[in-house]
């Protein structure tokens, strides 16, 4: 049985002529995220991917900041506690045979899109917190749009911290349907 997700899914995809797939809880590892960058998931090459998902944060002075700050932190995570590279995707993950030349990546996830130098979360002010060496853009989105086989058309991220109640962690993404590849 199909989850209420994966009905939804279908119910848009077929009214859009898109085939659509849900990697919801479980089914969202890195590994399924990998597939679908190569465009060898179930619904063939991504058009369109929404993630929503913890983002990677690192100190200011930690040595993985510039290349992984805001990387997607996966289901592989087993949850509280010390999160192991194996368990997010950064920049440094994208495969060299990623097929996302005209893809949209809609990506929330903290820093997913980049950090400022300052901590605007939750105060302003001459009290507020260095939280990088200067304001960045996250490597992924760099990634994706200068990828080696045809960059991503887009990335549309989040840039600061976001709210955690403002998400289900989620991986949605759409292909064209095989008659539509045509056009």
């Amino acid at each position: 049985q199909p989850s209420v997700s994966e009905q939804v899914a279908v119910r848009l995809g077929k009214r859009q002529r898109f085939r659509m797939h849900a990697l919801l809880g479980e089914d969202a590892t890195k590994g399924e995220l990998l597939d679908v960058l190569r465009g060898a998931g179930p619904a063939g090459r991504p058009a369109l991917i929404f993630s929503g998902s913890h983002g990677m944060v690192f100190g200011p002075d930690d040595p993985r900041l510039a290349a992984a700050q805001g990387a997607l932190v996966c289901q592989d995570w087993a949850g509280y506690g010390e999160i192991g590279q194996d368990a997010w995707l950064a920049a440094a993950d994208v495969p060299p045979d990623a097929q996302v030349h005209g893809l949209i990546h809609l990506l929330f996830a903290c820093y997913g899109g980049g950090c400022p130098k300052f901590d605007t979360f939750l105060r302003g002010g001459p009290d507020r917190r260095q939280i990088a060496p200067s304001a960045m853009v996250a490597a992924l989105p760099r990634a994706l749009l200068a990828h080696p086989n045809g960059g991503a058309l887009a990335v549309i991220a989040h840039v600061d911290r976001a709210w955690g109640y403002s998400f289900l962690s989620c991986l949605l993404y759409t292909s064209p349907s095989p008659r539509d590849r045509t056009r």
